[in-house]
């Protein structure tokens, strides 16, 4: 009997000797399909390092669907969440049946508490009698992983949990006979690369270690029983130095790893020049960003990658590829197929009986083009892959990037990809889509579901005039997307020369301060928001002194924030802010009741208008591997720094005692100190908190 098997027996009689518990049944249904959206914390000058609508986040979690032809339904899973201004992820299943083109409303699996991190999103399987599993991601041992199985085949409507472990990054793999073979990351001297399997997915074999060379992301596959992995390495546990390229594979559910040509691997790998070695792209100073494997006609894997010169966004990481890696029975050809604008732009590969090679990828820059993603397009090869074409885009005009790009096991034509929408630069509601194998036409899976079945409708982009519309009146007033440079009037040379960070893509209004109207009180400017949105005033005085009129200064907030114009005498323009309800917004005249006799220029202005959602942080608490007896600083910076705040940290769900201040020192770190943290900011003038990311810190012994 092989070792293996010998745990088995072992484990499956200590689960029949432990004493029996009341089982955890969880089968609560959301209202509709809406994604986690989240941000890392980690900016630069073009942005954060990513963020947005990360429902079917991370490229680590596979699969994130599953077609089942017995039932004819596309079962799935992402991160959701519990409301358009919310970041509280609630792990989800969905289905989407083919026959009747509907879905139900979507079940919560599993309840984060509180967590808002898309890192512990799960990831899907079906076993041999249909039953569905989701493998829900922990964070290191502060947060564990969680396996559920459908109490009936084929169906969501309830789910047990199974098993509770220390796992990150599930990606399950059922094998026809034989079991699950699960291959998953553990945060032991790094993000190290780790395997078990089981029979039943009930009893589980130990979990060996596949990788340890201070860290790996990794993607893989399974076709009659064959997994096949390909993996990046983290120079020193540093996921910003990402990089070279391994591929290891398995046929006997990990009790043999070999490389493409059928070196047999002794595991763990340790050493970052071993025969799984692809290409050392860090002798080449390129990162390496693993994004998708499949096998092409022949069974030989190929892979997706995006290489790039640097981990932060903008041009600074120029240029970065969309490469595609593949083993053609003897060696490895690369392919750099098309340039793409993000590290973390995601989609999926994908070859098919007739010989074309396909992928569903975010290669074009979206409305927030140094943000996470960008528009869907079509890409097609007809001669393996040597050369590709653009067919089609799949979105345009969108008023959110898409990013994430799955590819369901077994995908249907109806249901080939599935992914998510979300503003990288702001908290923006996210939307969760699947389109056909041709990428002709979008299915929006339906935000709200006021009734228990809904049919997904075609995707419509909601376009910056349908968001901010019926603007009167004309010429007063001009709808505009604010950027540097930008003219604030339609009857003045008069620029923004700078803008800050908060606004850069706002939507908002152009003003003619010599229109007739401009002396109202009621009624000068007029327009419709699409949702609830904090609406800024721009204002202008000529002197400091200068009056500003009562319906600006009875029902606006001075912010005490500034920004520079040119072209004008007054080169500040002082931002008062209200938030207004979903619907028509009225604004008085810039000539109106207050303003000062002699005052004839002293209230000219124009408008900027956000969604009324929290303000970002520029800066969040980040993992670290910390050696015992060392010094750490854990931040949390705030964008609203005119905002009287308050902090405090916790540690694991408690609060630290004197952690009140952006900073939280650990003195002498030891291993009590291992775990999460997070911080709580609260802005008291506004009776908001706004919750950090959470930040994994591991203990390391010297």
């Amino acid at each position: 009997m092989h070792s293996i098997e010998r745990l088995t027996a072992l484990l499956m009689l200590a689960a029949l000797a432990a004493p029996a518990s009341d089982p955890i049944i969880t089968s609560d249904r959301a209202d509709g399909f809406r994604g986690i959206w989240f941000t890392l914390g980690q900016f630069s000058e073009y942005g954060d390092k990513y963020s947005g609508g990360l429902g079917t986040y991370t490229a680590k979690h596979i699969p994130l669907a599953v077609y089942a032809p017995e039932a004819n339904k596309t079962f799935f899973t992402y991160g959701g969440t519990t409301g358009p201004r919310d970041t509280y992820l609630l792990i989800m299943a969905g289905a989407y049946d083919h026959d009747t083109h509907i879905v139900t409303r979507p079940t919560i699996v599993h309840d984060k508490e509180g967590v808002n991190d898309p890192h512990d999103n799960a990831s899907i399987a079906l076993d041999g009698d249909g039953h569905v599993w989701i493998f829900i991601s922990g964070r290191g041992r502060a947060r564990m992983g969680y396996k559920y199985r459908s109490l009936e085949p084929y169906n969501i409507d309830a789910f047990e949990q199974i098993v509770e472990q220390e796992m990150t990054y599930p990606q399950p793999w059922y094998i026809e006979g034989k079991g699950f073979l699960h291959c998953f990351t553990k945060y032991t001297a790094g993000r190290e690369l780790y395997w078990e399997s089981s029979p039943d997915g009930v009893t589980w074999t130990e979990d060996q270690k596949l990788a340890g060379m201070g860290g790996h992301y990794q993607t893989s596959r399974e076709r009659d029983g064959r997994v096949i992995t390909a993996f990046n390495y983290h120079p020193g546990g540093n996921v910003d130095l990402r990089t070279n390229l391994y591929y290891v594979e398995t046929d006997e559910l990990g009790e043999t790893w070999r490389t493409a040509d059928g070196t047999v691997l002794e595991t763990p790998l340790e050493s970052t020049q071993n025969p799984a070695l692809i290409r050392d792209y860090e002798a080449e100073g390129r990162l390496v960003y693993v994004k998708d494997i499949n096998f092409d006609a022949d069974g030989h894997p190929v892979i997706l990658i995006v290489t790039s010169a640097h981990h932060q966004p903008g041009p600074i990481g120029d240029p970065r590829w969309w490469t595609l890696v593949r083993w053609n029975g003897s060696e490895w050809e690369f392919q750099e197929v098309t340039q793409t604008t993000h590290n973390y732009d995601m989609g999926s590969l994908y070859f098919e009986g007739d010989g074309t090679w396909r992928m569903i990828i975010p290669s074009e820059p979206g409305p927030q083009p140094h943000g996470t993603g960008g528009e869907m397009a079509l890409w097609i090869s007809h001669d393996d892959g040597a050369t590709w074409t653009k067919e089609r885009m799949i979105t345009s005009d969108s008023p959110h990037n898409h990013m994430y790009a799955r590819r369901p096991i077994n995908a249907h034509p109806d249901f080939y990809a599935f992914w998510a929408d979300g503003n990288p630069d702001t908290l923006s509601e996210s939307h969760l889509y699947f389109t056909d194998k041709e990428g002709e036409t979008v299915w929006h899976l339906p935000y709200d579901m006021p009734e228990p079945v809904m049919e997904p409708q075609p995707w419509q982009p909601l376009r910056a005039p349908q968001f901010l519309s019926n603007v009167t009146p004309h010429p007063a007033g001009h709808p505009i997307v604010w950027r540097a440079g930008e003219l604030t009037y339609t009857d003045r040379e008069v620029r923004l020369t700078e803008l800050p960070r908060f606004f850069d893509g706002a939507y908002g209004i152009q003003t003619s301060q010599n229109h007739g109207r401009s002396a109202r009180d009621d009624e000068y400017l007029s327009f419709d928001v699409a949702e609830e949105s904090h609406v800024f005033v721009a204002y202008s005085t000529r002197q400091r002194r200068s009056s500003i009129p009562n319906w600006l200064a009875d029902t606006f907030m001075d912010t005490g924030v500034e920004i520079r114009v040119e072209g004008s005498v007054a080169p500040f323009r002082r931002l008062y802010r209200r938030t207004f309800p979903k619907g028509r917004v009225t604004l008085g005249g810039n000539l109106a009741e207050g303003v000062r006799e002699g005052d004839d220029g002293g209230a000219t202005y124009f408008v900027l208008v956000v969604p009324a959602r929290p303000w970002l942080f520029t800066r969040q608490p980040e993992d670290a591997m910390v050696q015992a007896g060392e010094t750490h600083t854990l931040v949390v910076e705030a964008a609203d720094t005119t905002a009287d705040l308050t902090y405090q940290w916790h540690h694991n769900g408690r609060p630290v005692a004197n952690g009140t201040s952006p900073e939280l020192v650990l003195d002498s770190v030891a291993p009590e100190h291992e775990g999460l943290y997070d911080c709580v900011v609260t802005d008291k003038d506004a009776g908001l908190q706004y919750h950090s990311s959470q930040a994994y810190v591991s203990v390391m012994n010297p």
